[in-house]
Parts: C-alpha cells; structure tokens; sequence
C-alpha cells in the first residue's frame, strides 16, 4: 500500500469513450488473463502485458501503475440427474459468438477472477478491491473493468454485415391495378402446387414459388422466372411478414433488400401489414438451419478415420473469430513457409524488444507476434486431466486444444479497409493480396532489404495471347500477377447454385482454403 500512496497518481486516468482497452490480450504475445500468470493492464494506456513483457514496457515507457487480472476455472456444477438441457439455437451465422454456432467448442465454464495493483518497478502489489487505496485510484481500476473489451469495441459492425441496402425500385415502384386482393393465409404457387418458399411481386400481385436449390429443394424457380419474362423487380416472401417488415427480394438488383415502403406495397393488395404474423422461415434462419447440417466439422476428414490431434511446434490452432476462417487458413500457411519464418519468427525477439510501444497498432510487430503464436508451440501443448487449479496453465485445463485468437491483428490488418474492416465474410484470395502489399509497404517505408523477397514468391508473368478471328493477327502481352485464376466453366458444375443467396457458406470457406493451400504448393 505504501508504493502506491507514493506513486504519481497523476499518470493514471479512467479510460474515455475514445479510448480500446485490451485486457483481454498482451499486445506482444498471446498471453490472457486465463493463462499462466495472468494479464497486466496498464493504468494510463490500458495495453495488456503477458509478465514476460511487464518489465519491458516499463522501460520503455516509464508507466508504473498495471491493473493484474487472472481467470481461474471454477470446477463445473453437478449436473442433476436425466436428460441434459438441449442445446441453444444458433441465431447468428457466425462461429464461437454469442448467438452462434460453437463449431465443436468446450462446453461454456465460469471464471474466477482475482485483482491487484501492481506497482512497477518493484512489482509491489496490493489486492483489490482496498478501502484503503485512493479514491482516484479506485474510479481508474473500476472504469477499467467496467469497460469493454478493444476486440468488442471495435466490432461495429455486427457479424452479419451491414443493414440491407434500401432498393432503388422501392421509392416509384409501378404497381399493377389489376384487382388482385391476396388473403391473409392459404397461399399457393400459381404455376404450381407449392405451399411453402412463395414470394409475392409487389408489382402484379402474384404468388410464385422460389429457387430451386442446389439439392432439389426449395421451389421450382417460377418467381425469377416471372421476373425474367415482365422484369417486375421486387418480390416479398410470404410467410415473413409482420408489423416490422419482411423478406424483400430485388431480382433487378440481385440481393436481399429493404423496402421503406413496404407497408404501403402490400395495401395495394389488400395486405395489412399490422395484422400479418410470421408462419415461414426467414432467409437468414433458412441459411443457419443449413449451416447447423454442417456444423460437425468432422465432415472435413476422410470418412470412418478418427484423426489425431497434433501439439507442439508448428501445430497450433487460430480461433474463429466469427468471420476470420478466410485469414486464418491464409497466415497458416503463410507461416509454414521458411521465408516467412525467417523473416518474422527468427527475428521476433529482435523486433519485439527494439519496437514502439504501441505494438497493437505496429505491422511488423503483429506479424512477430503472430509468428510466435503460431510456431513456438507455447499455446499448443497436450490436454491432461489435472483439475483447473488456480495458476495452473489454462491450455492443461481442457480436453482439446484452445489456439490463439488473432483479434489484434485482425483488427490491425483490416483497419481503413472497407471490406477487412467488417465482420462480413471474404474471399481469402483477396486478403492474401492484401497482406502482401501491406508486407511490401510497411517494409519499403522501414527500409526492409527482404520484403522483396516475400512478396515475390507469389509474383509470376502471366503471357496472354489475342488473336484475331478476322485477320488471323496475333497479339502477345505479358503482365505480372500474384494469383492464378482457374477459369471453371459453369456447365461443368454439378451442384449449380441458383442465385447469390443459395450457396452453401461452409463449402465456400473449404473450398478457398484448399486453393489457397494449393497455391502455396505451386
């Protein structure tokens, strides 16, 4: 208690509004509260510290005051005898978020969680909560608990992506008075039998079933047919309409969409909005409900083989973020290449103990850092049956392994980035351009005689040949590309997709790893 009465309280502060709080990872390596040792917090920049780099940011930035959180498992609650309780629904597409699915994730534990104030450089620290400390002190330490997580503040957006754009048809849309009146209930297609999955155009008034999906489901494609032949561009799915709106559809601008107007569309029909109760499911829900056929994710191994987990180094696992499947596939394989290795993880230490102090906002930084992760094998070690005692290390504390989460970096990379910056799904293509010319334009500006080298391991010269068909002339042009497209013909597919809102998610992230893997190999 005596360090901290004789500590300059004047460098501490409550975090503002503006301010990201990353007490939930070190900002140089990938140390939690939960881990062995627990998480320092800085009390004026509110960085967290692993304890093998405490000491280092004191040096370089002389702050003394550090926040020490620890996590401990509490031993699970008996659970009383029968059925277990049934698993919550996923309500969200996305991975090991709330409201979504767990992927195989450890069943959901408390946490015990413990404080001091650690006063640098003796590493003096006193227990909180303190009667006895000041009462500046303790409005510093309570604003830092109270305050979100950097990862939570920086997610604006929400994992499903951005608000459905308002359609362009909505304002002036033309609607037929040809007399139809639609009644509250008892739909059916009319150009077939089908009851369920029909759309009504909001232009003429009919009712028509929807696309036929890639398994035979769904409906017999009467609605875009409808649309192709009297171009009528919006259509709402009967079934999920209520007093908040409903499922509009935009064959014209080929997306979901809202309809500001909605209200006023479906009284043209005799429709009232503020009486209609949703019997149907969403196309949100219909896309869960096709991912939760998936969501064993033993689909990805060779049928009847039991694969066996692998820990060391080189064998750890990156945690889905929600969204980050497209990164995560890219930097393990990124950093399996020696170039990589040499140029991040041999030269981390280096790096790490010679950079600024703000290492969450510094590329090559978190490109080390994340080598380390990845490599060292320090978050990949085997499960035992130990209890969860309290300091004991959390990777021994579970039955699977639990990897390192690159919300720094993913945060880092995808900064200024219209897409990256999102939570939406990407293309991991895409990113891996990215990052090489992040690579190339951090280095150039650090002066860095390698980043030349990384980047052109995935240059090549692409020779194009035009010939043409009238005078037989030929013409060569050579250009450089760091991706090489496959050109697939549609006609040889032989599960075709039916418009951009039918498509597995999961094949597609499967599918991108596997080319991107390829790549690599070329």
């Amino acid at each position: 208690m005596e360090a901290i009465l004789q500590a300059d309280l004047s460098k501490v502060r409550a975090p503002s509004g503006g301010d990201r709080v990353y007490k939930d990872e070190c900002i140089y390596s990938f140390q939690t509260p939960e881990s062995e040792g627990g998480l320092y917090i800085s009390l004026n920049s509110f960085v967290g510290l692993g304890p093998d780099y405490l000491s280092l940011h004191h040096q370089k930035t002389g702050e003394t005051l550090y926040l020490h959180v620890t996590r401990t498992k509490k031993p699970p609650a008996p659970q009383p005898e029968g059925e277990a309780p049934p698993a919550k629904k996923p309500t969200r597409l996305a991975l090991g978020v709330e409201g979504g699915f767990d992927g195989g994730a450890e069943p959901e534990v408390e946490w015990a969680e413990s404080h001091q104030i650690v006063v640098m450089p003796t590493k003096a620290a006193v227990p909180y909560p303190n009667a006895d400390l000041p009462q500046k002190m303790k409005e510093v330490v309570e604003g830092v608990l109270a305050a979100p997580t950097a990862s939570k503040a920086e997610a604006v957006v929400a994992w499903e992506g951005d608000k459905r754009p308002v359609s362009r048809h909505a304002e002036n849309l033309r609607q037929v008075n040809n007399g139809v009146r639609i009644p509250p209930s008892g739909w059916k297609c009319k150009k077939c039998d089908l009851t369920s999955n029909l759309w009504l155009n909001l232009t003429d008034g009919s009712i028509l079933c929807g696309r036929r999906y890639f398994d035979g489901s769904g409906g017999n494609n009467h609605a875009v047919k409808h649309y192709e032949r009297h171009r009528y561009p919006l259509a709402v799915k009967l079934g999920t309409i209520t007093s908040a709106g409903g499922d509009v559809y935009s064959y014209a601008e080929d997306d979901m969409v809202e309809d500001p107007k909605l209200a006023q569309h479906l009284q043209h029909f005799g429709i009232n909005i503020a009486s209609m109760t949703k019997t149907d499911a969403t196309m949100t829900e219909l896309e869960i409900e096709a991912n939760m056929k998936l969501s064993d994710w033993s689909i990805i191994q060779e049928a009847g083989q039991q694969l066996t987990p692998c820990y060391g180094p080189g064998y750890t696992g990156l945690v889905n973020l929600g969204n980050s499947c497209y990164l995560n596939s890219v930097v393990q394989v990124l950093f399996s290449l020696d170039e990589f290795k040499q140029r991040y993880y041999a030269r981390a230490e280096e790096v790490l103990a010679g950079g600024p102090p703000v290492a969450n906002n510094d590329f090559t930084m978190q490109m080390c850092k994340l080598s380390v992760g990845l490599i060292s094998g320090r978050h990949s070690k085997p499960p035992t049956d130990e209890p969860a005692n309290e300091g004991a290390d959390n990777n021994k504390q579970t039955n699977t392994q639990k990897g390192i989460r690159a919300a720094m970096f993913k945060m880092l990379i995808g900064k200024g980035h219209v897409e990256f910056s999102s939570n939406r799904q990407q293309d991991a293509s895409e990113f891996l351009l990215h990052l090489l010319a992040t690579i190339q334009r951090t280095d150039r500006a650090l002066a860095e005689s390698d980043s030349l080298s990384l980047v052109s391991l995935f240059q090549f010269q692409v020779e194009e040949r035009i010939q043409c068909m009238e005078s037989g002339q030929v013409r060569y042009v050579t250009r450089e590309d760091s991706v090489w497209r496959l050109p697939v013909s549609i006609d040889d597919a032989t599960n075709k997709c039916r418009g951009k809102h039918h498509y597995d998610n999961t094949m597609c992230w499967a599918i991108t790893f596997v080319v991107v893997f390829v790549y690599n190999l070329v």
